[in-house]
């Protein structure tokens, strides 16, 4: 993994930069949650990440959906069946599979018209709550797809120079409300967590494809193929220091190792 593939870029990306952010928070984020349950400004921390990778589901050309995700979710799937853990909600990876496989009618439909938009946005919250039993960030993520979406393909839609933002600002207020609340993010951590979130839907706004090429002549070596490495392993990322995370957290009894158990199917 240390000479990155030639269908990769050379120089740093904007992808790289976004992705290494993502990375960064979702294993905060996951620190809080095997290790440090009791500390919540970790797990507000992280629920940064999930916005950036549904975010680029949507930003991206392609639909295709490669063997290494579905195995990826597969694997995880299959190792809290044998470790007694949660299997529903599904991982964030089916979400982004499903997304994948029906983004393009979806757009077609939802941005057919400001109208239409608006209902569609108003379905995707109804279905939020039975949904997210199912699947991890269900509303949320579909909003953040279409968002990202929405960038991507920006004057090709419906929406308008106002309408595009009203719409942008929605889908982060329905993120910011769908995170503060079940994750109790009270006080500060709720208003820091709401801060930060508009802070990044205004850098996912303006989100485009660029490369770094000066800037990754003049940055450190090391910092580069850091940065690199996580923004083009990210899969194998998540799916390792999940497993490895839930291994240690049983492995120092901070949680049960209950073999096959039918109780936990539901988290």
């Amino acid at each position: 993994m240390y000479h990155f593939s030639s269908r990769f870029s050379p120089y740093l990306t904007s992808y790289d930069f976004l992705k290494f952010f993502a990375v960064v928070t979702m294993l905060i984020d996951h620190v809080g949650f095997f290790f440090f349950p009791d500390q919540p400004w970790l797990r507000a921390i992280g629920r940064l990440s999930f916005p950036c990778w549904m975010f680029l589901v949507g930003f991206a050309n392609t639909r295709a959906v490669p063997k290494m995700l579905v195995g990826g979710c597969l694997a995880l799937v299959g190792v809290n069946f044998v470790l007694g853990q949660y299997i529903l909600p599904l991982n964030i990876l089916a979400l982004i599979i499903l997304m994948r496989l029906v983004l393009t009618p979806l757009a077609q439909v939802v941005f057919k018209s400001k109208e239409g938009l608006f209902y569609a946005f108003l379905l995707i919250l109804i279905l939020g709550l039975p949904l997210v039993s199912y699947v991890e960030y269900s509303t949320f993520g579909i909003l953040m797809v279409l968002f990202g979406f929405a960038v991507r393909h920006r004057g090709e839609t419906c929406l308008g120079f106002w309408s595009e933002r009203i719409f942008s600002a929605g889908v982060v207020l329905v993120c910011v409300v769908g995170q503060v609340v079940p994750f109790h993010l009270l006080n500060w951590m709720g208003v820091g967590y709401g801060l930060a979130m508009v802070g990044l839907g205004v850098v996912l706004f303006h989100f485009s494809a660029q490369e770094f090429i000066e800037f990754t002549q003049k940055f450190p070596k090391p910092a580069v193929w850091i940065l690199q490495f996580c923004g083009r392993y990210s899969l194998e990322i998540y799916v390792v220091h999940v497993i490895v995370f839930y291994l240690a957290a049983i492995y120092l009894g901070i949680k049960d190792l209950r073999w096959f158990d039918p109780d936990l199917f539901y988290r």
